[in-house]
């Protein structure tokens, strides 16, 4: 178990290190610390009456930089070029577009039309 733990705490000690290689060891136990670590946060925001939602948040932009340079460094270590993780922001990035514009184009039909009482023309 405490072996685990150190595996874990690997990449926080390389915090925003992009070059060389992450064993299979330091990967998975480093996702399987963050699943673990996310269910204990989610719990506890549960019930305390803030949502899960917020400390998920804050727990993963604290776990971001390391969790990409974890990431690249195992596909170095796979023989893969570390932008290859870029690839997928690019699909994430996709998403978050089209779900602003379905958003806003949502809330322009929401919007009422009100008419001019005196004249003609619409006023939008």
């Amino acid at each position: 178990m405490n072996e685990i733990i150190e595996w874990y705490l690997q990449p926080f000690k390389k915090y925003a290190d992009f070059s060389g290689r992450a064993r299979r060891k330091e990967y998975w136990s480093f996702a399987l610390g963050h699943f673990l670590i996310s269910l204990v946060l989610g719990g506890a925001g549960f019930g305390i009456g803030l949502g899960s939602e917020y400390l998920g948040s804050l727990f993963g932009l604290f776990i971001l930089i390391p969790s990409i340079a974890v990431g690249v460094r195992r596909l170095h270590d796979t023989g893969q070029l570390g932008l290859v993780a870029a690839d997928q922001f690019r699909t994430y990035y996709r998403i978050l577009c089209a779900a602003l514009l379905l958003a806003i184009g949502r809330w322009i039909c929401i919007q009422p039309i009100r008419f001019k009482s005196e004249g003609t023309g619409l006023i939008i």
